[in-house]
């Protein structure tokens, strides 16, 4: 994700099972007077990033360097022995 001038300071990552929220702040520009065209964003931002399957939201290492957030999300550790669910039969004794 491309952040030039932005602060890591100004940027909260929060990750889920299945999802990745970026939030932060552009920094706001100097203009003098009214702007017709702005070629750097300013102000809040916010990015979702949904993934079709699980992550593991523990591993989710995150780098800004030279104005570019770069995200490593590891996929979820498939070879661990599946769990097995009990099923409960209501109204049994």
């Amino acid at each position: 994700m491309d952040l030039p001038g932005v602060n890591p300071d100004d940027i909260s990552i929060e990750a889920g099972e299945s999802e990745i929220n970026i939030v932060g702040q552009f920094p706001s520009s100097e203009s003098v007077g009214p702007c017709r065209l702005m070629e750097r964003p300013s102000g809040p931002f916010l990015r979702k990033l949904t993934f079709h399957g699980r992550i593991s939201p523990d591993g989710v290492e995150a780098r800004l360097a030279d104005g570019v957030l770069t995200l490593k999300v590891p996929a979820p550790d498939m070879s661990r022995d599946p769990t097995t669910i009990e099923i409960r039969i209501e109204g049994a004794d």
